[in-house]
């Protein structure tokens, strides 16, 4: 018998899967599987199959049949053949190959914190979003750290952190300093304040909440809110106050916020409504909680604050000023109607801003300084401008003789670099390291070798070359190229860090310590400054109300101190210079 026979299309009675399950350890892994389609009797059939995943986020197939994990979970693998299916199932847990501790290393004072963070990776290098951590430290009697990764200062030394995930572990170190260190610092009128690993803290007075907080005055650092500050700006005291108050402004990375004393609006923001009271002839309305300046642009760069009014300097060269205007120190051609009351037991009414209002004249600045009841700014073309009262000369300019509500150039004040403005008078270092005074010099604070005012800029008597100022109240200090502090004018409480023999000098003479300075600061009767290379803060002065550092007493440090550290009860620190 003849016959032909041919293969025909079978029908799919099974499907199957091969392998049976899939298990993936690290992301990005890739497996490929097969597909079996049989008939009824076993016979193998070459049909198309249609392949998903039922869940995307944990596996995906990189061009079928090979699937690809995708992030940690369970999920089915279905094969599809004429109607008939099979499923395996998927499971995606990654396996922790690697963990990593930032910061590589830290550096906090005893009783202060810093967050360290963990991360883990699998044998790919994808991170492992859901590990654990289990946090330790080499020594509990240098720092300890709890289950976030938060780390506490217990004691002087350095010592080692460690993270450990799936019986994987790195470490980091961390180093406790028992004395106060700082990046920048201001010292406003019976108050200091200066920025630690981004952080503000304040020391001195707090009479009007200068602090940001409700601590009573202390010469210990405390800590304000938790904003990474980007610049300082400590003011203070009133014109008419015979009382240790003053604010508090901080730049931010988007804002500028302001604390303390509100007696004029010199916060913006919402209206201080406490009661800071001193006596009962002195009454302050006053805010503990920092507030964001209104409606100023989150682009400032530069700021300032004086006794009752604060500025800013935005990116684009603008200024911008808030508080008292009594004296035309807002420097604005806009009407200022609203009124505050000032200082004292007179209920007398000045005028007052509580939103940031622009400076008149259109110019450019890069650098702007709030004296006590005026202001002066550096243009973008390093000329020096100012406005406000000019009772003492300290406008820098003959004319006019007794206010100027918007800007003046100050006379000769070009080529400069730098400038400060004190309660009543300023200066600002030339371009070639020489320094320019004007106003008030009745302490010897111009250092021209005077104790006469100035209207016009005088230059201090020094051979010395320049390249910071500060302005205080009756004193003036400044750093040389070199890093050296020196200061001039009245040394009453012991301002200038000479030593208790000298009573005032109108030229410069060297702070005691031998110590080099990046940064210092004048406030009324007291000084504080940052030392290189330790970054220590030291200050010297009047210790009434705590300012620098220590026990708030009667008495003075007539040369440089160290400031201790937050959580100290401990006195200042007697500074000297380390070879």
């Amino acid at each position: 018998v003849t016959f032909t026979a041919s293969v025909g299309t079978g029908t799919a009675a099974r499907v199957i899967i091969n392998p049976r399950s899939l298990r993936f350890t690290t992301l990005g892994r890739q497996e490929q599987v097969t597909i079996t389609a049989v008939d009824v009797y076993g016979n193998q059939i070459f049909a198309p199959a249609t392949l998903i995943t039922r869940n995307a986020a944990v596996a995906t197939l990189e061009g079928a049949p090979v699937v690809r994990a995708r992030g940690n979970g369970s999920t089915f693998l279905v094969a599809t053949v004429q109607g008939v299916s099979d499923s395996i199932p998927i499971v995606v847990q990654q396996v922790v190959a690697a963990v990593g501790v930032a910061p590589a290393s830290a550096s906090i004072l005893v009783g202060d914190t810093v967050r360290y963070r963990a991360t883990a990776v699998d044998s790919s290098g994808a991170p492992v979003t859901n590990a654990q951590f289990t946090w330790r430290t080499g020594s509990a009697a240098v720092a300890t750290v709890d289950a976030t990764g938060l780390v506490r200062g217990t004691g002087m030394g350095t010592t080692t952190v460690f993270a450990a995930s799936g019986g994987v572990e790195a470490s980091a170190t961390v180093t406790v300093r028992a004395t106060f260190t700082a990046t920048a610092l201001d010292a406003g009128a019976f108050h200091t304040c200066a920025i630690n690993q981004g952080a503000t803290y304040c020391w001195g007075s707090n009479a009007t909440r200068q602090f940001g907080t409700d601590a009573p005055t202390t010469g210990t650092p405390q800590r304000v809110g938790a904003e990474v500050t980007l610049q300082l700006a400590a003011g203070g005291p009133g014109i008419d106050s015979p009382h240790p108050v003053g604010q508090t402004c901080a730049r931010t990375g988007n804002f500028v916020l302001c604390w303390g004393n509100d007696i004029m609006r010199q916060l913006s923001g919402p209206p201080g409504t406490e009661n800071c009271r001193l006596s009962p002839s002195y009454s302050y309305p006053c805010r503990t909680t920092p507030a964001t300046v209104t409606p100023l642009a989150p682009t400032s760069v530069f700021i300032t604050s004086g006794a009752l009014h604060s500025c800013s300097v935005d990116s684009s060269g603008a200024a911008s000023c808030w508080g008292s205007n009594r004296f035309g120190e807002l420097g604005t051609s806009e009407p200022v109607t609203t009124q505050c009351t000032v200082e004292g037991p007179s209920g007398a009414q000045a005028p007052c801003s509580g939103t940031p209002l622009p400076v008149a004249g259109g110019i450019q600045f890069r650098e702007i300084s709030a004296g006590a009841s005026f202001t002066c700014a550096l243009s973008t073309s390093n000329t020096a401008f100012c406005w406000g009262n000019n009772s003492n000369g300290q406008l820098g300019t003959p004319t006019p003789s007794t206010t100027s509500p918007t800007p003046v150039a100050v006379t000769g004040g070009t080529q400069l670099t730098q400038i400060s403005s004190g309660t009543s008078h300023s200066c600002a270092v030339r371009a070639d390291g020489r320094i320019l005074c004007w106003g008030a010099g009745g302490s010897g604070q111009l250092g021209n070798g005077s104790t006469s005012n100035s209207t016009t800029p005088v230059q201090v008597a020094s051979s010395l070359t320049f390249r910071s100022v500060t302005a205080g109240t009756a004193h003036t200090c400044a750093i040389t190229t070199g890093g050296a502090a020196y200061c001039w004018g009245s040394n009453t409480n012991g301002k200038l860090g000479a030593g208790p023999d000298v009573s005032q000098s109108s030229v410069p003479i060297a702070v005691a310590g031998g110590f080099s300075y990046s940064t210092i600061s004048a406030g009324v009767d007291h000084t504080c400054g940052i030392a290189t290379p330790s970054n220590e803060v030291l200050c010297w002065g009047s210790r009434n109300q705590g300012q620098v550092g220590g026990t708030p007493t009667v008495g003075a440090y007539f040369t440089p101190q160290r400031v201790p550290p937050p959580g100290s009860s401990s006195p200042a620190l007697r500074a000297s210079r380390r070879p």
